[in-house]
């Protein structure tokens, strides 16, 4: 499926929030951790002032509907963290996540960072398959959380 890939854009901030927790309702987590990810973790109110410079958030439009998102987060001069890589359920398998993680991925070369980093809950299966058909190795796991890192 082709979609428009953009840099955040503060109208679609109430869409982001429905879309991760339609993505992660989907993989099987429960509602509560759901809340602690959406509420104490996830930074919707600060996006656009958080991925900015060396860091970056996107989303994958449908006409205007956002159906995926990404962001890169700079840790250090080296070293990059993927987050938000999210795809609306009906969405999934269009190669939309592709899309969004090759744009990403550009963007961590063109900002010359050697490593990108990741970690992704325990039941997002099908994330971790994608993570690891992208060139990630898992390296640690701590309680639910899987730990992924490839060099770019």
């Amino acid at each position: 499926m082709n979609v428009q890939i953009i840099e955040f854009d503060a109208r679609y901030a109430r869409e982001i929030r429905a879309l991760a927790r339609a993505a992660m309702e989907s993989a099987g987590i429960l509602p509560k951790t759901i809340d602690l990810y959406l509420e104490d973790d996830f930074d919707y109110e600060t996006i656009g002032e958080k991925y900015q410079g060396r860091s970056q958030f996107w989303l994958a439009l449908s006409g205007r509907k956002v159906v995926g998102t990404i962001a890169m987060a700079e840790v250090d001069k080296t070293i990059v963290r993927l987050r938000r890589m999210f795809v609306l359920p009906d969405f999934q398998g269009e190669s939309i996540g592709q899309q969004l993680f090759d744009v990403a991925l550009k963007f961590a070369q063109d900002k010359k960072y050697k490593k990108i980093i990741l970690d992704t809950d325990k039941r997002m299966h099908n994330a971790q398959l994608f993570y690891e058909k992208n060139g990630f190795l898992k390296v640690k796991n701590v309680g639910d959380r899987f730990f992924y890192e490839r060099m770019v």
